[in-house]
């Protein structure tokens, strides 16, 4: 298994990426640099990037293991209240998020359940905290990056040293240039009032009549590759069967079933996982049952569903429907410690479906069909 990457090319064009594309970084702004331990070459990496442009590096080292062995200490009887666990484990980089002026996120998934025998009040308190950081995280400039894992590796059925090359050639992807041909769906989309999509299981539409749609093209995220916007909060109409596997804060589902009248979810449900879970988390906050973005994926590098997020909202033909906190961007006044993306296919494998912009067909089994959007399905 490859191990030191310090010196690796690949790298070096990624830190000079987000230093200069993503994050815009000038002279003597502050860069929090908040890192798992297996990120910490590329870590390295943008700190020199930080002072070749005068700016500040600050690096926060996380990991998962311990940071559950906190949480799972909350016991009944251990005597630590939610709130002082949850506080002693994100006070700290509370503080650096406050002086920061740029986030780089570089994020290390190893374990399956990340929060395996955490009890419950601690869980709730830690998923309020953390909502609390991300609305902080995206108010700045800010970037984030899954750095491969051998974990994420073997949910891609893929060998740790084919799963990074994977991950690198897609983050390297020429994003200026899915920019450009992004921007008449884009142009498209902020004109449309309705959406409709229908797929197996799925029939929904909503208006989204004065709410920007946003593209998403390495300006905030490694792998990256979507456009997305939101609902009008109480337009939401239908049903949405979710054909990929979804993860939550260490909770896992399969076939999750969701009903909307006048925006909420009134029903829900999964084919695997826990219900009880799943009701907690949309009942979490009076926002988490509501949606708060609406997306399409672009990148046609990435090809592999694998249960998760990151990777998975991006793929070319799928569309992701999130619960919970809206983005500034496209904002339609949704507010929640939760952001939920759960996504779902469109292509012939995964039973095909449509995509209706004001009547239009935009996509049909996962290929963009108007002339003007058909260099977005790639070769």
């Amino acid at each position: 298994m490859r191990t030191n990457f310090d010196d690796n090319e690949e790298l070096v064009e990624l830190s000079d990426k987000i230093a200069e594309y993503s994050l815009k970084l000038k002279a003597n702004e502050r860069c929090l640099i908040w890192t798992g331990v297996e990120a910490l070459p590329l870590a390295r990496l943008l700190s020199g990037e930080c002072l070749l442009r005068g700016a500040i590096p600050y690096t926060y080292v996380t990991d998962e293991a311990l940071a559950r062995d906190s949480l799972a200490a909350c016991a009944p009887d251990s005597g630590e209240e939610p709130h002082q666990s949850a506080s002693a484990l994100m006070g700290g980089l509370d503080y650096w998020l406050g002086q920061a002026d740029a986030v780089a996120v570089l994020r290390c998934k190893n374990l399956a359940n990340a929060f395996e025998g955490v009890p419950a009040p601690a869980m709730d308190e830690y998923l309020n905290r953390y909502g609390m950081q991300f609305r902080s995280i995206i108010k700045k400039k800010w970037v984030l990056m899954d750095y491969p894992t051998p974990l994420q590796a073997k949910k891609a059925n893929m060998s740790f040293d084919s799963f990074y090359e994977y991950c690198l050639k897609a983050s390297l992807l020429d994003y200026a240039l899915m920019r450009r041909r992004a921007l008449p769906l884009k142009t498209l989309m902020d004109v449309t009032d309705r959406i409709r999509v229908i797929g197996d299981g799925t029939d929904f539409s909503f208006s989204k009549r004065g709410i920007d749609s946003v593209l998403c093209t390495g300006e905030h995220s490694y792998v990256d590759g979507e456009i997305y916007t939101a609902p009008l909060r109480h337009s939401l109409e239908g049903a949405v069967t979710y054909n990929i596997p979804t993860s939550y804060m260490g909770y896992d589902f399969e076939g999750i079933r969701l009903v909307f009248r006048e925006g909420e979810i009134i029903e829900a449900g999964c084919r695997a996982g826990s219900a009880a879970d799943l009701q907690r988390i949309l009942h979490a906050d009076d926002g988490a049952s509501f949606i708060g973005e609406f997306a399409l994926g672009l990148n046609p590098l990435i090809a592999i569903p694998m249960n998760d997020l990151h990777y998975d909202e991006k793929i070319l033909g799928s569309f992701h429907l999130t619960p919970g906190q809206c983005y500034p961007e496209a904002s339609n006044g949704n507010r929640s410690a939760i952001h939920w993306d759960m996504v779902s296919m469109l292509t012939p494998k995964y039973g095909g479906g449509e995509i209706w912009f004001d009547g239009t067909l935009v996509q049909r089994d996962g290929r963009f069909v108007p002339p003007e959007l058909l260099a977005l399905n790639g070769k």
